[in-house]
């Protein structure tokens, strides 16, 4: 299926994810962390065929691609949580009534079609469907091309949850990740595709920003601080600061920079 093809079978799809039930959609997030540890030999297979494939990665961005048992387990719990968030659908942001009689009120609905773009983080795939899945949100991915067999064996697992929970497995998919000029086509897109985020470094980002077609919302990308003022607990600052650092340095929201006051 072509580019088009695929946008455009999300897009088709997203009125049947925005009208199924809260319980549906959380259920779907759970048995897509069931399918993660069900599957999970054939994950780590793809992904070790991935990391055969990345002989010119870099060490931190190779750590990024690896997955393994520990951090599968980990993405599974991750799920299990967003499964656990209260429903965002529906709720009442405000209401007034007019002085005509008529009741106003602005509540949550869903986007419509997502669509994100990322480089070499397979747990990405999970993370970004699970939470398009509980806001009724139907999704495109694109994910880098050394995570190309990785992000197929765990959109398998994805599918595998919503087809049990009974939601379109059409509401979400992924490009083939095989050339960039999959981006370029996907930033033309803005008749299937409502909203674009983009989760990569500065070059993506401004790429984006030059040649969408649709609305953009940009993630971070680094500068993490932290400001240590003489007031603080110095055993807990010091806990802090190196569970944001050491516990894995090569991730773009591990610490930067330590501010400390002096007068």
């Amino acid at each position: 299926m072509d580019i088009r093809s695929l946008c455009a079978s999300a897009a088709q799809s997203r009125h049947e994810l925005a009208a199924s039930t809260a319980a549906q959609r959380s259920e779907a997030v759970d048995f897509i962390a069931d399918a993660l540890m069900h599957q999970q030999d054939a994950i780590l297979n793809a992904n070790s065929a991935d990391l055969s494939a990345a002989t010119q990665l870099s060490a931190s961005l190779r750590d990024r691609l690896t997955l393994n048992p520990e951090r599968v387990q980990l993405m599974a719990a991750d799920l299990r949580r967003v499964a656990e968030l209260p429903d965002p659908l529906g709720e009442v942001m405000e209401q007034r009534v007019l002085d005509n009689g008529l009741r106003l009120s602005r509540r949550r609905v869903p986007v419509g079609t997502l669509a994100v773009v990322y480089e070499a983080r397979p747990n990405v795939t999970t993370d970004i469907a699970a939470l398009a899945l509980r806001s009724g949100n139907a999704l495109v991915l694109r994910g880098g091309k050394e995570t190309r067999l990785s992000n197929a064996a765990l959109l398998a697992c994805v599918h595998a949850g919503m087809s049990k929970a009974g939601l379109p497995t059409t509401a979400v998919v992924a490009l083939p990740g095989e050339t960039r000029s999959e981006v370029d086509q996907l930033l033309t897109m803005h008749e299937s595709i409502d909203l674009l985020i983009p989760r990569g470094g500065q070059a993506l980002q401004d790429h984006c920003r030059r040649h969408a077609q649709m609305a953009v919302v940009f993630g971070g990308i680094g500068i993490c601080h932290l400001y240590w003022a003489p007031s603080a607990d110095a055993d807990r600052s010091l806990a802090v600061i190196a569970n944001a650092k050491v516990q894995r340095p090569t991730v773009c929201n591990a610490l930067d920079t330590v501010l400390l006051h002096r007068d």
